[in-house]
């Protein structure tokens, strides 16, 4: 027990003998220093946990490879990330990228529907030409199986496939899935993560990004040039409905507080948008 900066506590940590340091504190400066102090002491890999998104610019003039630090996470940059990798695949419950996006892993639930119910998995290439795709895991009443290519989908499963990222239309085309047209997108909350969400779709949506913080809306509004930020408190069901929310694709809460993001995503789940 003690503070993570102090040298001996570091020692007797055993840092003389670790391959790995992970800095995750709340505090950037915390995070660097000790990633920074690991290296010292040899350590062969450090990551640090990073909330100023600016030390994430290559030009910046503080830096991971400036440091000497191999890697620095930006949590709300993840959020972010997988947020829009699973507004791109509708279809999907799951998405993760591998290899700078080029290889996915996507989770898709098995509805009574499905085309390839109760056949093997050895079979399914023959439902699409040079199917390239590997089902690496299937979560069947809560139980998550390693599947061999006698295993079958069955209604209500969960999925999990692995493949290149050009070929996920196929293997959701194979699944009878398909993903939907997202055009239309509200976000409510204007931290980094709804900053950074609204950054990105307003590249090809139609976005509105409500905050109630009147300082904060005003700095978004002149940032985010092409989306529409509305001052306002999200949870106001009125305010909602005056600004479409029935005519959203995908609504997004994403404020700092927990109560908040699920009392609003029923609210549009019982309004009827459909992500």
């Amino acid at each position: 027990f003690g503070t993570a900066t102090s040298y001996s506590i570091l020692e007797q940590a055993g840092i003389r003998n670790t391959d790995l340091v992970v800095a995750a504190t709340t505090s950037d400066e915390v995070n660097l220093l000790v990633s920074i102090m690991a290296k010292q002491y040899g350590v062969e890999r450090t990551v640090a946990r990073v909330k100023n998104l600016e030390f994430l610019h290559p030009e910046a003039p503080i830096n991971a490879e400036k440091f000497g630090i191999d890697l620095f996470v930006h949590p709300e940059s993840e959020s972010a990330n997988a947020m829009i990798r699973l507004l791109k695949q509708t279809a999907a419950t799951d998405v993760v990228e591998f290899e700078e996006g080029r290889i996915s892993l996507i989770g898709v639930q098995i509805g009574a529907d499905c085309p390839v119910l109760y056949e093997k998995l050895m079979d399914l290439p023959n439902h699409q030409q040079d199917l390239d795709a590997r089902v690496v895991a299937i979560l069947r009443k809560d139980l998550t199986r390693i599947p061999t290519g006698q295993d079958s989908i069955q209604p209500n499963d969960r999925v999990f496939i692995m493949t290149k990222k050009a070929s996920v239309p196929d293997v959701l085309r194979v699944l009878g899935k398909e993903n939907e047209l997202i055009e239309n997108v509200m976000i409510l909350g204007g931290g980094q993560i709804g900053y950074l969400l609204a950054q990105e779709l307003q590249k090809g949506h139609n976005v509105k990004l409500i905050e109630s913080d009147t300082g904060k809306s005003e700095k978004l509004a002149e940032d985010l040039s092409k989306s529409l930020v509305i001052k306002g408190d999200g949870r106001d069901l009125n305010l909602l409905a005056q600004e479409g929310i029935i005519d959203m694709d995908a609504f997004i809460a994403a404020t700092g507080d927990d109560e908040t993001n699920i009392i609003t995503c029923l609210m549009a789940r019982h309004l009827k948008v459909p992500r």
